[in-house]
């Protein structure tokens, strides 16, 4: 087995995301499968975005039923055993819900949602649980859409909560996902940044040109952006940092604003004009994104306070001509390091809808024309040293997750060879956080339901690994005691 590494860097307020937690580590401390005694299962569930954990171990996902015209979101809480609902909350009417970016935060009394629209309102929500049952009650509605808060063609797409207890929000496009989310076909020219006070005071700051297309970090009462231009060739996008203010000085301080070159297009298999990676904390010293450079991409890793040279270092990644990114880095500290490992997901498949008369079996299964590849980066305590560590040819579009528990990354993939000939069988890859070898794998299943559709990995607390896919949720398990 792996040797596990140091506990996970803290940021706060401590809180449950896309990929972990306010920092975008995509980690956890929680163990994983170690590849004994370990099976796999399946339940068909009508889910879609995240899947966090309430502060009893209960399951909080979104939901979406496709049945509905327009389509139905909202949320609800699972047992983690049985799966079984506990509580559910459905969007009101006409509402589309940013599922993919959900922020849980455990309380001792009652765990804590927030939860945007697409029609510019945030939510939220309290999750309150007696045995057998989880109940949700709308604590605060912030409507956006009034007046001229949010620019003409904005779609509100983040929200998280900072240690002031401030709502920071962005508005922002993802391409490609519309035919899932109903949302907005067309791209924006603009972006509106801000936060919304505990008695309702909104802050906020208009940026022409440029659009937020992934999550944001939050850590303290600071938050880290990332934009890409909204056209041009040899384009530029910014990496920033934004602290709340004095009411004098208008309650948003921009800290620092970094450039970086967002290439002449959006590359194929990506969504993303510019970066496509949310914004990952390596600790509390650099905040880490790729650019889309022409050509080649590179890991951009900046301080995250203010210093002369924003920048601490700036590594290009697999190989020239047929690399892109559109996940955020997984990262760790091992006492002496940061870590940070990145997905080439050039030439991808785009999302299954669900809609039309696609077959769930067809050819979009099919991720061979795809390169491929992980890379783990290694950066040191003053930046200046940076270099890669290890290269793996894996492929993937699901958002993995890390156990520093058993050292492992669990990336879900499928078999290339069978795939060349029609057949879509899927597996969940342990891999080395140390070297980047395959540790072990196991089927996941075969055929379209599989199928990852850019969805995203966690962990549970009894060391099941659980993966979204198109037709529910799949899920690995050791039978027995290894860690």
């Amino acid at each position: 087995m792996e040797k596990a590494l140091l506990p996970k860097h803290r940021w706060y307020p401590e809180a449950s995301l896309m990929h972990a937690d306010g920092g975008n580590s995509g980690s956890t401390d929680w163990p994983g499968p170690v590849g004994l005694n370990t099976s796999s299962s399946s339940s068909a569930l009508d889910a879609v975005g995240v899947l966090l954990w309430g502060s009893n171990h209960t399951m909080v996902v979104g939901y979406v039923d496709m049945t509905t015209n327009p389509i139905t979101l909202g949320l609800v809480v699972r047992n983690a055993t049985t799966l079984q609902v506990l509580g559910q909350w459905p969007a009101p009417a006409n509402e589309t819900l940013n599922l993919a970016y959900i922020e849980l935060i455990a309380g001792d009394a009652s765990d804590r949602v927030i939860v945007s629209s697409q029609q510019g309102r945030i939510y939220s929500l309290s999750i309150s649980h007696c045995p057998g049952s989880a109940k949700f009650t709308m604590d605060r509605k912030i409507d956006l859409s009034l007046g001229d808060i949010l620019s003409e063609g904005e779609t509100l797409l983040n929200a998280m909560v900072d240690t002031d207890d401030n709502i920071w929000f962005t508005t922002g496009y993802i391409n490609g996902t519309s035919g899932l989310t109903g949302g907005s076909t067309a791209s924006p020219n603009s972006t509106t940044l801000g936060f919304v006070t505990p008695d309702n005071a909104i802050k906020r700051i208009h940026i022409a040109g440029q659009v937020v297309e992934n999550g944001i970090a939050v850590s303290g009462t600071t938050s880290f952006i990332v934009m890409g231009p909204t056209d041009g060739i040899n384009a530029t996008g910014y990496l920033a940092a934004y602290r709340s203010d004095e009411p004098s000085n208008g309650g948003i301080d921009q800290v620092w604003k970094l450039p970086y070159s967002a290439g002449s297009t959006t590359k194929p298999g990506a969504f993303s004009r510019g970066s496509g990676s949310t914004p990952a904390l390596l600790g509390d010293q650099f905040v880490a994104v790729t650019d889309n450079a022409d050509g080649q991409i590179n890991l951009i890793v900046a301080h995250q306070n203010t210093t002369t040279n924003q920048l601490a270092c700036k590594v290009p990644l697999f190989m020239p001509g047929s690399v892109a990114n559109d996940f955020s880095a997984t990262v760790h500290f091992d006492g002496t390091l940061y870590s940070v490992m990145l997905i080439n997901n050039y030439g991808a498949p785009q999302i299954f809808s669900g809609q039309g008369s696609t077959d769930i079996n067809g050819s979009f299964n099919n991720k061979t024309m795809m390169p491929g590849g992980l890379t783990r980066v290694d950066v040191d305590t003053t930046g200046a040293a940076c270099g890669v560590r290890w290269v793996s040819n894996i492929t993937t579009t699901a958002v993995p997750i890390l156990s520093t528990a058993t050292g492992l990354l669990y990336v879900y993939s499928q078999d290339p060879g069978l795939a060349l000939k029609g057949e879509y069988v899927w597996y969940l890859v342990a891999v080395s956080w140390d070297t980047g070898d395959v540790a072990w794998k196991v089927k996941m299943g075969s055929g379209g339901i599989f199928n990852d559709n850019w969805l995203s990995a966690t962990l549970g607390p009894d060391g099941t690994f659980y993966q979204w896919v198109i037709g529910g949720l799949a899920m690995v398990k050791d039978f027995g005691s290894f860690y």
